[in-house]
Order: C-alpha cells, then sequence, then structure tokens
C-alpha cells in the first residue's frame, strides 16, 4: 500500500492512510494567547506539578468515541508550562502509571541531571514514585517536554506536552497560539490501535504512522484574529515518525524561529514546510483585510486537511512592526573544529550485514531476532556503553552526518543546539539553531555546535521506532 510521507509516497507494511472521520471545530482566543486543551501551567507556582497516568481524550471529536490514552494531568496534550528565560522552575513529575517514566525537556540548554534520560542522567521514576526537576531555561522559544522511558511506546499513548520559555519582552503580536501536531493510529472504534508496538518491521521501515491527524488534541481550530495584525504561530510536530509537510495560505508569513531559538526573519520558503518529528517553528504572520481567511494544512499528493483557520474580524489591530531578536549563543569556530563522524546505517533494503552491540560484533538477524534492532549509529547498533566521543569543554564539534540509508531520520542532540553549515542536497537553510535536524535519504549533513554544556547527552532519531531500534548513541563534555 502506498502511504502518504511528507509530500513522498513510500512502499512500506499495509498502513491506512491519514484521514478525517469528523471535524470539531472550536477554541477561543484571548487578548494574546488562546488556551489549549490541557490548560496552562504558570511559573508563579513554586512547584508546578505533572502527573503521569491513564487518560481519555475524543480525539475525533465529541461524537466518536474517547480513545483509552496515557497522559500528564489527563490531558491531551498535557498542560502548556510556562517558564521565564533565566528563572529557577521546579516541575514534580508524580508518577500514576503501573511502570517506570522519566520527562526529557526538549529543546532546554538545562543542567545534565535534568535531562530525563533513564539509564544515562537518572534513574527512571518509579510506579508512585515521583521526581523534583529544577530547570533553569538560558533562551526563550518554543519547546516541549516527553516521556524519554520506551519513548516510542509511551509518546505514541500520549505523554507529551508543550513548554514555552517566556522572554523579557515577549514579542508584539495579537495573538500568540501553540500548534501542536499528532498522528494517532485508531481503531475503527475509535480506541487506541496497539497492535505494531515493538514491532520490527516497523522499526525498520518509516516507523509508526497514524491515521487520524490533530492539532491540541482535536481535529480542527478556527481562531478569530484583527485585520493588519500580527500573529505568532509556535508549531510542533510531536509525532511518532511521520514527517508533516504543511501550507500557509492568505497572509504573508516569516519563520522567526527554529527548535525555539528566534533567528533573523526569513520568508516562508519552501511551502509546503516540511516538519519533522520534534521539530518546531515559529511563524510570524500578518493578517490581510476584515473578512478573509489564513488557513494552516496539511498537504499530499492524496489530500489536503485543514488544521487551522485564522477568521479575520471587523477590528483592525494597532499599527506597529514586531521586534525579533536573534538567540545569543557561542557560535562554532571551524579552524580546528573536534571532528566526529555519524554514519547512519540499516533499516530495509540497507544492506546492513552487522554491527556492535555491547561492544560485540553481530549480524543483523541476530540483532533483530534477539534485540530488535536494525539500524546502526557508528557502527554501533543501541546505546553503546562508551560515548561516541568525550570533547573538552568550549571546544567546537563538528558532526558529519552521513545518512546511508533509504529512510528519513531526524537528528536529535540533547544540551545543545546545532548550526548547519553544510548540506550535500540541498543548500543551507537561511540562519537558525536546530536540536533536530531532519535527514533525507542518502544525504551528507555537517552540523557543528561548541559544546559548552558539561554532561553525558543523548544523540540519536528522533523518529521513535527508529531510536528503538537501534539509532542511539551518546557524547560526554568534560
Amino acid at each position: 500500500m502506498d502511504l502518504v510521507h511528507d509530500g513522498f509516497t513510500r512502499k512500506t507494511t499495509p498502513m491506512v492512510p491519514l484521514t478525517r472521520r469528523a471535524l470539531l471545530a472550536g477554541a477561543s482566543a484571548g487578548a494574546l494567547t488562546a488556551a489549549l486543551p490541557g490548560g496552562v501551567l504558570g511559573a508563579e507556582a513554586p512547584v508546578a506539578v505533572l502527573r503521569s497516568g491513564l487518560g481519555r481524550a475524543h480525539l475525533e471529536g465529541s461524537g466518536r468515541p474517547a480513545a483509552d490514552l496515557w497522559l500528564f494531568n489527563g490531558r491531551s496534550p498535557g498542560p502548556l508550562l510556562r517558564l521565564t528565560r533565566g528563572v529557577s522552575q521546579t516541575v514534580r513529575v508524580i508518577n500514576d502509571l503501573a511502570e517506570p517514566t522519566t520527562v526529557h525537556w526538549h529543546g532546554l540548554r538545562i543542567d545534565n541531571a535534568m535531562d530525563g534520560v533513564p539509564g544515562l542522567t537518572q534513574e527512571p521514576i518509579p510506579p508512585g514514585g515521583t521526581f523534583d526537576y529544577t530547570l533553569t531555561p538560558p533562551d526563550s522559544g518554543s519547546f516541549w517536554y516527553h516521556s524519554h522511558y520506551k519513548g516510542a511506546v509511551q509518546m505514541d499513548r500520549g505523554l507529551y506536552g508543550p513548554l514555552i520559555v517566556e522572554d523579557d519582552s515577549p514579542l508584539d503580536v495579537d495573538l500568540d497560539h501553540m500548534v501542536v501536531l499528532d498522528d494517532w493510529r485508531l481503531t475503527e472504534q475509535g480506541a487506541l490501535d496497539q497492535r505494531g508496538y515493538g514491532d520490527v518491521r516497523e522499526r525498520a521501515h518509516g516507523g509508526r504512522y497514524g491515521n487520524v491527524l490533530t492539532i491540541n488534541g482535536r481535529e480542527q481550530e478556527t481562531l478569530p484574529v484583527p485585520a493588519d495584525g500580527w500573529v505568532r504561530l509556535r508549531l510542533l510536530n510531536a509525532a511518532n515518525a511521520r514527517v508533516l509537510p504543511l501550507t500557509l495560505t492568505g497572509a504573508n508569513a516569516w519563520v522567526a524561529a527554529k527548535d525555539g531559538l528566534t533567528t533573523r526573519l526569513v520568508g516562508l520558503d519552501p511551502n509546503p514546510l516540511l516538519l519533522a518529528p520534534a521539530q518546531r517553528v515559529d511563524l510570524l504572520i500578518r493578517t490581510a483585510a476584515p473578512g478573509t481567511t489564513v488557513a494552516l494544512s496539511f498537504v499530499s499528493p492524496q489530500e489536503t486537511l485543514a488544521l487551522l483557520t485564522l477568521e479575520i474580524g471587523d477590528t483592525v489591530a494597532p499599527e506597529r512592526t514586531p521586534t525579533l531578536t536573534p538567540a545569543a549563543l557561542p557560535e562554532p569556530d571551524r579552524t580546528d573544529p573536534f571532528r566526529v563522524p555519524l554514519p547512519m546505517e540499516g533499516g530495509a533494503m540497507g544492506g546492513l550485514e552487522g554491527a556492535r552491540h555491547k561492544g560485540v560484533r553481530k549480524p543483523l538477524r541476530e540483532l533483530a531476532r534477539e534485540h530488535g534492532l536494525v539500524w546502526a549509529l557508528a557502527g554501533d547498533a543501541g546505546m553503546p556503553e562508551k560515548p561516541l566521543f568525550t570533547v573538552a569543554r568550549g571546544r567546537t564539534v563538528e558532526l558529519g552526518m552521513a545518512n546511508l540509508t533509504g529512510w528519513d531520520h531526524a537528528m536529535h542532540v540533547h544540551g545543545h543546539h546545532l548550526r548547519v553549515v553544510e548540506w550535500s542536497q540541498r543548500p543551507p537553510q537561511v540562519g537558525g539553531w536546530h536540536d533536530t535536524v531532519l535527514m533525507r535519504p542518502r544525504e551528507n549533513v555537517i552540523a557543528a555546535f561548541v559544546a559548552d554544556n558539561p554532561g553525558k547527552w543523548l544523540l540519536h532519531c528522533h523518529m521513535m521506532e527508529h531510536h528503538a531500534g537501534g539509532m542511539v548513541t551518546w557524547f560526554e563534555v568534560t
């Protein structure tokens, strides 16, 4: 069966393409920020509480059955967590699940002990246990939090939520709205389809795709905005594996931030915009005349699904131009970098014969049969016992990432942001920092960063089935 994947079709295991069985428009806009279904955890509380446990959500609308999920605070997505740049905040995670969990604060350059990686930075939170995370974010922007314990399953069940770090002077806009996108694999009865969890064939292909696409836990949103105003849309792809091609019509738009960190304004090009799993892109939109609409849609050769509609009313916004301050990170010094090759191998039709596992080289058939491993990073399948590299704090690192496979990979680095300096198949994306880089098949990328955050940091593919299938490693900053 042909399956749509970021504008292309691939042959993979039989699966249902994205559909829309019901439409549920809604949501009300405030003067500045539209509220998400999950509510808001404000930074004014001494301790913000996230409780992981069982919950239910009407992912296809109120007229369809609710799905049984694993959620933070009983909401899908979890509550919007608001922090302030440079201000310390404690977030207490209470685990009401019957299995362990952790929380990773995706994109935050925080203390290593708070990064939420089981077995590397902390022990998993046991059932009935708690863990206090102390977060002092150095950067403002759009981020998110999610489970990092058996993430391919726990994230797919719904354990994630949005996170915004406010700056001292927020961007002057008429609407600031978080857009959390996810695809869910549901049965005809509306239940979460749990078949395929741990399936080696699914790991070896594109990963787990859903058949229902949601925005902020529902199928469609409509928000009122003033004419001649400014809107900030914070786009987040929370899907396990699907790259989302998105189009914006009806207004001029610019990219204001990538993976949370602000950049100089650049035009929205290409349109459609490809948003890989875990990536965020902030769009700054100038609304048009009264009575018109702005539409954000998922597009593919087979279908177009309207996700968000901005209805422009009769009120005219005051004339002004928002001022954007680019994020201030240390620029990589390419005169004498610490170079690290990072070949990606394996997957279906990849030709991988074998790889190291826990220091012992094994044939691919044995890795797949005994460990469910079908991918390798730098020759290792699965989490290696020794780091990929160890580097002194303050040194510039250049990752020479080579996708030798026939599949997309969303490569995510913890604790740091990358500056992509070379692409083999396309010109560099203008400006911006990345914590997650989309690697197309057979593509080579050089990404540089200053290793200024000490500790043990994960480096992995955020197609979560690829991670579970072996595409994960780590490095250490001394």
